[in-house]
C-alpha cells in the first residue's frame, strides 16, 4: 500500500477515533527503515579496533571505537535518521590523520542496534550513556543525531564535552512531522489525533522538542554546520539555533546538501576541534 492510500485510511479512521489514528501515525513515524549494512559500509565498520554494545532501558546500542584503547576518546560521532555509523567512513580518515581517537554508536532501531522503535528521548538516552562511557572531548551529531545530542545535553546529567558540532540538524520536531504528514496526505483531524496521542504517551507536546529551545541552555562551544541548499533541514533553522546558542559558531557550506560530505565540512570540523 502506498503512502497516500495509508493516509486516506488514517484520515477516515480519525473521523471516528482520532486517538487511535494518532497512535497509528505515531507508530509509523517512529519506525525507521533499517538498511542492510553491506559492502563499503561493512568494510569500514570492520576497521574499528573495538566493537561492543551499551545497554539502555529498551535497546542494546552498537558501539565502535577507532584508535588505541583508553578511558576516553577525542570524538564521539552520532548519525542521523535511517543511517548508521558507517556514514562516518569519509570523515574518519581526516580525524585519524589529525591524530584523533573516535567512537560512534548506532541509534536505537538503526544499524546493528536492537529494536524497531525510535524517538528523541530513546536516542537521547543512548547518547547520554555513550558520553558517560566514552567521555569524549568533543561530540559530532548529524541531522537527528544533532537533535538528540541537544536533547541529551539538556535532559541528562553527564560529563560535559568541551566542544560539540551539530551538522544538518532540523530545529523542530513539528517541522519533521509536518513533512511526514504531507507525504501521507494527512488531514487536520488526523494531526489533532496525533498531537493528543503524542502528548499522552510522551508526556510532552510535539512543540516541546525544539533544538532552538534546547540551544539556549547549551553553553558548550558549538559549531553549527549546515548547507545553504539543504533540502531536508532548512538553513534558516541553523541560523535560528546558532543565534540561540550562548557560544555558537555558524559555518555555511554550498553544494554539499544534507549529507555534508565534503572537504569544506571536514575542514570546518577539524579547525573547530583543534581551536
Amino acid at each position: 500500500m502506498n503512502a497516500k492510500a495509508i493516509g486516506r485510511k488514517l484520515n477516515t479512521l480519525a473521523l471516528t477515533d482520532p486517538l487511535e489514528a494518532g497512535k497509528r501515525i505515531f507508530n509509523l513515524f517512529r519506525s525507521p527503515v533499517r538498511r542492510a549494512i553491506v559492502g563499503a559500509e561493512q568494510a569500514f565498520l570492520a576497521t574499528a579496533e573495538e566493537r561492543d554494545t551499551l545497554r539502555i532501558a529498551t535497546h542494546d546500542i552498537a558501539t565502535y571505537r577507532w584508535g588505541k584503547a583508553k578511558p576516553s576518546v577525542d570524538v564521539l560521532l552520532l548519525h542521523g535518521w535511517e543511517s548508521n555509523s558507517a556514514r562516518w567512513r569519509w570523515l574518519m580518515p581526516h580525524l585519524r590523520e589529525a591524530g584523533y581517537t573516535a567512537a560512534a554508536i548506532d541509534a536505537p532501531a538503526h544499524g546493528n542496534s536492537s529494536g524497531a522503535a525510535f524517538d528523541i528521548p530513546r536516542y537521547g538516552e543512548a547518547v547520554a550513556t555513550a558520553i558517560a562511557h566514552f567521555m569524549p572531548r568533543a561530540v559530532v551529531g548529524h541531522s537527528m543525531g544533532g537533535v538528540c545530542l541537544s536533547y541529551a545535553l539538556t535532559h541528562h546529567t553527564l560529563p560535559v564535552p568541551e566542544r560539540i558540532v551539530i551538522m544538518g540538524t532540523p530545529s523542530d520536531l513539528r517541522f519533521m512531522i509536518e513533512g511526514f504528514a504531507r507525504v501521507l496526505g494527512l488531514q487536520e483531524v488526523a494531526l489533532r489525533g496525533l498531537d493528543a496521542y503524542f502528548e499522552q504517551v510522551m508526556e510532552r507536546t510535539i512543540d516541546y522538542f525544539s533544538v532552538a529551545a534546547f540551544s539556549e541552555r547549551i553553553e558548550v562551544p558549538t559549531l553549527v554546520l549546515h548547507d545553504e541548499g539543504d533540502p531536508t533541514a532548512p538553513v534558516g533553522d541553523a541560523r535560528r539555533y546558532a543565534r540561540a546558542l550562548p557560544n555558537g559558531r555558524l559555518h555555511i557550506t554550498h553544494g554539499l546538501g544534507h549529507s555534508l560530505q565534503g572537504n569544506d565540512a571536514y575542514r570546518a570540523i577539524l579547525d573547530f576541534l583543534s581551536a
